[in-house]
């Protein structure tokens, strides 16, 4: 009888649906902001149909936030490496006594919104949640159910709930359901969420019972609805937090790329001076917490990629790289 050797699986080759669950899990924010989208342009219809202004504002300033997911949500390391060394050049500038290059404002903006994609949404979209809430009060108050009025108080305070909670990593939480939610705020909000969206879906069997001839009206609440319940799910699988992402954290050649940067600015300086200003870019980095470990770490980097540079075995592996370590300073 022929024994086949067992193959072991490798981390390129996952089963379909593991595979699937990664690919949505890396681009969930994207997704998530995607299937709002569709929800926040349908809702907004329905209330245009319904003559409902605050259903019409609340879908348009949804879309908003939704918007500001799509776009800055999941970002490329890339971006993170630029500001990254972007920021570094600046203080080192500041430790050398220059000016830092300028940043524009609208960098600093972009900086943010990068940084808190999720943050960002979760407020706009609670001016959003807001108005529709107002809609609901006054259908409740018409004689048109109560569905629209639990979306609405649902969806504010979920949303300002999960802006307020800290995100923690698992070995900083206290554990328990406290730790739970806060090792991952957006996957309480995304569950929790579902339950409004059930309010929705009332509101549209209310419409329904009310006037069943007005399809348009109840179908395009009905599927605002299930477009957010399919947002819901994506966004549970999601950090507020980038760096709490697997592969948040910068690969060992991006590292490499940064800590190249403090080692070129270190070069003119004694043996003495350099060890105690990698010490204190080393601490610098230490702080971003896309860098991999502590201060000691990093300044003993730093200061072996400064050697590489004092001797002179540096000039032929920079000319076969992309990286240009500043030597200005």
């Amino acid at each position: 009888m022929d024994v086949y050797p067992i193959k072991k699986m490798t981390d390129n080759e996952h089963p379909p649906a593991d595979a699937i669950h990664k690919r949505i899990k890396k681009s969930s924010l994207k997704l998530t902001g995607f299937l709002n989208i569709l929800g926040d342009a349908i809702l907004a219809f329905s209330g245009h149909h319904k003559k409902d202004p605050f259903r019409i504002v609340g879908g348009s300033l949804l879309s908003v936030g939704s918007l500001n997911l799509l776009r800055y949500g999941n970002a490329d390391s890339s971006h993170y490496l630029r500001e990254a060394s972007d920021d570094l050049k600046a203080f080192i500038s500041t430790q050398e006594g220059m000016l830092p290059p300028k940043v524009s404002a609208s960098t600093k903006v972009e900086n943010f919104l990068y940084r808190h994609p999720a943050q960002v949404t979760l407020g706009i979209n609670s001016l959003g949640a807001t108005s529709n809430l107002i809609s609901g009060i006054r259908n409740t108050r018409n004689g048109e159910g109560w569905g629209a009025l639990g979306f609405g108080i649902g969806s504010v305070g979920l949303k300002l709930l999960s802006l307020l909670i800290p995100e923690k990593a698992k070995d900083e939480n206290r554990g328990g359901i406290i730790g739970w939610i806060q090792e991952k705020p957006l996957r309480f909000y995304g569950y929790s969420s579902l339950v409004t969206d059930l309010f929705l879906g009332a509101d549209a069997f209310q419409e329904y019972k009310k006037n069943p001839k007005n399809w348009v009206l109840y179908t395009s609440t009905a599927l605002a609805g299930a477009c957010y319940a399919l947002a819901d799910l994506t966004v549970a699988m999601s950090h507020k937090d980038h760096t709490n992402e697997e592969g948040g954290k910068f690969t060992a050649a991006e590292q490499r790329e940064i800590e190249s940067i403090a080692a070129a600015s270190l070069v003119k300086h004694s043996a003495a001076e350099q060890q105690r200003k990698a010490s204190i870019l080393g601490e610098f980095l230490a702080k971003r917490k896309e860098m991999q470990g502590d201060t000691q770490s990093i300044s003993k980097a730093i200061l072996e990629q400064t050697n590489q540079l004092d001797s002179g075995s540096w000039v032929e592996r920079s000319s076969k790289t992309t990286m240009s370590p500043i030597t200005s300073l």
